[in-house]
């Protein structure tokens, strides 16, 4: 079964955006239904009374090559506690790649740590820093058995996320799509045949 969007229509549920057509056309389907954004899957496919159960955000999930999907609203917090206390958010990245890559944004209170104990050298501490959470992103990937769960690349951030373009809400939450369209460079240099020396692979 592919993946599945939840949409809903009622007399609670509101007719549209006032004066906003066109906000209105984007969130509503064809018959009526409110697109949520969420998707979600059936606690047993063969007995829908069981329930829902959440299943990311569609417009965060994407696809490998092979066509298998990612549920990025899944496996973003996953990740970054798997890499606690290390990071302080993560995005993933691999729309129709054959692999998934992932950009972190660093602790400042534990990448802080690492420069105190490299005694202020910026780059010993980077290096200490990213061997360490290269073996906790190895040891999550040691867990998962298929390749919608597994990171091959990862790289870490040096500029911080700007709510003023939109990579992070008001509420904390990174904005996954406009953040790669921002960082389009970023994202390339996770995937070429040759990365960068700032790159991890695993």
């Amino acid at each position: 079964m592919g993946k599945l969007e939840v949409r809903v229509k009622g007399e609670t549920v509101m007719p549209g955006y006032h004066n906003l057509p066109e906000k209105t056309a984007e969130v509503f389907d064809e018959e009526g239904y409110y697109r949520l954004g969420d998707a979600a899957k059936f606690v047993d496919e063969n007995d829908a009374n069981q329930g829902i159960i959440f299943d990311g955000r569609v417009g965060e999930d994407f696809k490998l090559s092979s066509g298998t999907w990612v549920s990025v609203g899944v496996l973003r917090p996953d990740l970054v506690a798997a890499c606690s206390p290390l990071v302080f958010d993560a995005v993933i990245c691999g729309q129709d790649k054959n692999f998934i890559g992932a950009m972190f944004w660093p602790s400042p209170v534990a990448f802080e740590d690492y420069v105190k104990k490299a005694e202020g050298d910026q780059m010993a501490a980077f290096i200490a820093y990213n061997k360490d959470l290269a073996a906790k992103v190895a040891a999550f990937n040691a867990a998962e058995p298929g390749s919608s769960r597994r990171i091959k690349r990862f790289l870490v951030m040096t500029e911080p996320p700007s709510i003023d373009k939109g990579e992070i809400t008001d509420k904390g939450y990174v904005n996954q799509r406009l953040t790669q369209d921002h960082r389009a460079d970023l994202v390339t240099s996770l995937f070429v045949d040759a990365p960068p020396p700032n790159l991890v692979q695993l």
